[in-house]
């Protein structure tokens, strides 16, 4: 996994760092990222993986060794917040056993989301 020893510039050489696994998951959010808002800029922020629009950050994805981590954590409507239920979380992020498959169908609301907030 990534580590804050090392740092990174851009988000092909993170994910050079992961495991074949890890390396498969961030690039199928990756994706989703991008069909959810076409023209979001990929770059590094905090040594992780961010998309911007516009310039405003709209959520940063870090791939950590039990789990991946999504941040911000949008404020939402309570079927958001009963979707995300199962999942740890802290105040600022949601995270996604490195273990389960992605639930692709939040993952893309969870960026909507954020991406409305920033409009």
């Amino acid at each position: 996994m990534p580590t804050m020893k090392r740092t990174f510039a851009t988000i092909k050489e993170y994910e050079r760092a992961l495991p074949a696994h890890a390396r498969t998951m961030l690039k199928t959010i990756r994706s989703v990222i991008a069909k959810a808002i076409p023209g979001v800029e990929e770059t590094i922020s905090y040594n992780i993986p961010t998309f911007k629009y516009d310039g405003r950050i709209i959520v940063s994805v870090g791939v950590w060794k039990d789990h991946i981590g999504m941040y911000p954590v949008p404020s939402g409507s309570i079927a958001f917040n009963k979707a995300i239920e199962r999942y740890k979380k802290s105040k600022s992020s949601v995270h996604f056993p490195i273990d389960e498959p992605l639930p692709l169908k939040l993952i893309k609301t969870f960026v909507q989301k954020n991406y409305d907030k920033k409009k």
